[in-house]
């Protein structure tokens, strides 16, 4: 699939990201509508992570621009009471969101199909930790999106056309054919690292990297619920089917240089073999697999 990646994510302020072609925005931080503009009506579904203000200021702009035709559905984790309250205000506030956007509280295991073959994946992370909920309970959730192919069992790989199609007529499909399935994309959303496994393997993880080092990630309790450059870039170091790494969420602490020198040595440490394209503090990006990256292998 030929994704088209864009959005902000500033540590605090704002996170955003559209993934086309296939209509999906994860969360909606505040200025989605404004960055997005006219692509907004292509939005279907906005998967939301969690309920910190960063991650869904902006819904209440971008609903009343592009709630058009039952659409778009809000997925959000359903133990979270805060997108209820956004809901009922909404609702009242603008009388044809109540119309036209649809609302799912989701859990771990949640699928919902995008497009035929197409279908986003959520599971727990752990930015808001266990012991803060009640037993079972999700509030942060992540988000995989993955493609389902048919391929000709390996037994009849020898038949030809006119023999294959005689084959379909006469025999159940799951008789004859395989179902492949590959993750195209994984949104981290705020977390603390996880091993390399956890992410589906993805061709493409956008994931979070608000620290450039160990030490200011560990530096308060509350700060330990994120990523740092340094983790994200080892783990995916290995990932076998991963062709990008997208990382956000910095914090603004420090400037675009810093981040660019951290990125660049823990790729150059980790002998890594993929593009690492990074969506610094206060920049949205257009098209991000298209322009440069900070890190490119040689």
């Amino acid at each position: 699939m030929n994704l088209r990646v864009s959005g902000h994510s500033t540590a605090l302020y704002s996170t955003c990201w559209a993934i086309e072609p296939i209509g999906l925005l994860f969360d909606c931080g505040d200025g989605a509508a404004a960055t997005l503009q006219q692509k907004g009506l292509k939005i279907k579904t906005i998967a939301c992570s969690h309920a910190d203000r960063d991650h869904l200021s902006g819904l209440f702009q971008f609903l009343q621009l592009n709630s058009t035709s039952n659409r778009p559905l809000v997925l959000y984790p359903k133990d979270s009471g805060s997108f209820p309250a956004i809901k009922k205000f909404t609702d009242q506030f603008d009388p044809h969101v109540a119309g036209n956007t649809k609302w799912q509280g989701i859990e771990n295991g949640h699928v919902q199909q995008l497009k035929p073959n197409t279908f986003l994946e959520a599971y727990p992370n752990r930015h808001i930790p266990r012991s803060e909920t009640s037993q079972g309970q999700h509030k942060s959730l992540s988000y995989s999106v993955y493609c389902d192919t048919q391929k000709l069992k390996s037994e009849f790989s020898s038949l030809s056309g006119p023999e294959i199609g005689r084959l379909r007529k006469e025999r159940p499909v799951d008789e004859i054919v395989d179902i492949v399935r590959s993750t195209i994309l994984t949104y981290s959303a705020d977390t603390p690292i996880e091993n390399a496994k956890y992410w589906k393997n993805p061709e493409v993880l956008i994931h979070e990297a608000t620290f450039l080092n160990e030490k200011d990630l560990t530096s308060r309790k509350q700060e330990a619920r994120h990523s740092s450059v340094p983790d994200v870039i080892k783990m995916a170091s290995e990932m076998p089917n991963l062709k990008v790494l997208i990382l956000g969420h910095f914090s603004c602490r420090y400037n675009h240089e810093q981040i660019r020198e951290t990125i660049q040595a823990e790729a150059k440490r980790w002998n890594i073999k993929i593009p690492i394209f990074a969506v610094l503090p206060g920049e949205f990006v257009r098209d991000i697999l298209s322009a440069t990256p900070v890190w490119e292998p040689t």
